[in-house]
């Protein structure tokens, strides 16, 4: 069974973009502002989430930090993106896995999803 991949971008030609190389691995939901994506996941648990820093209705780093104050979702993987440079404080607060800088190489973004996702199925197995 595919993993499932939540992408939270408010750009459409990344989100777009984004969700196409990843949906030759995983079952991909996009999601353009972090009150739609907050809305779905209390539904469905995604493998992994890629959480864009700057978002129409909030801050991703913030909606890090909720999602993972919840012992449902401690464990799944979150990346950040940004085109901005984000302190390492903020991003250590949010309990992120990693960050990803914008413009990024979409074989790097592909890969590192790979490997987070592959890493979350070996521990929760």
């Amino acid at each position: 069974m595919r993993q499932l991949v939540f992408v939270v971008e408010d750009d459409n030609t990344i989100r777009e973009l984004v969700s196409q190389i990843l949906e030759e691995d995983f079952h991909v939901f996009g999601f353009s502002n972090i009150t739609a994506f907050e809305q779905c996941v209390r539904k469905i648990r995604p493998s992994l989430v890629l959480l864009d820093v700057n978002l129409p209705d909030g801050n991703g780093v913030e909606a890090c930090r909720r999602l993972k104050k919840n012992e449902t979702f401690r464990e799944t993987p979150v990346l950040l993106m940004s085109g901005d440079a984000v302190p390492s404080e903020s991003l250590r607060r949010s309990g992120a896995e990693s960050f990803i800088g914008k413009p990024f190489n979409l074989t790097d973004l592909k890969e590192m999803t790979q490997q987070y996702v592959a890493s979350r199925v070996t521990v929760s197995r």
